[in-house]
């Protein structure tokens, strides 16, 4: 009876890694996928932009105390330059150089999340 329950137990539990590995790998390989493309397309256009910096655009519902509270809570720091945020609904983050891309595939993720994109650079001549 005892080898029983105990045979149970450790087969739910193997099944439960087994789903979570999966379910992990298949996250991350979205993520390496949405970094790539985005990658390619930047260097493609030749885009330059800010290292460290992103911006991302709210939809229309999301107050600037929830947008603040969204990306604290994923750790980001939010430039303090906000009191635009009612008429142009984005926010500049900052993250770490090289992870620009990873944060955007990560942030288009949340319905709240209108838009994530690099902080690009145009110049006019």
């Amino acid at each position: 009876m005892k080898k029983n329950v105990l045979f149970l137990i450790v087969s739910v539990l193997i099944i439960l890694v087994l789903i979570l590995g999966i379910y992990f790998f298949t996250s991350s390989s979205n993520l390496n996928k949405c970094v790539k493309e985005l990658n390619s397309k930047n260097l493609k256009a030749g885009i330059d932009y800010v290292p460290g910096e992103i911006l991302v655009g709210f939809n229309e519902t999301v107050t600037v105390e929830q947008a603040i509270e969204l990306l604290k809570s994923k750790s980001l720091k939010v430039d303090e330059s906000y009191e635009f945020f009612d008429e142009l609904g984005f926010l500049v983050v900052k993250v770490e150089e090289g992870k620009e891309f990873e944060w955007i595939c990560e942030l288009q993720k949340n319905t709240q999340v209108q838009y994530a994109e690099i902080n690009g650079i145009t110049t006019v001549n």
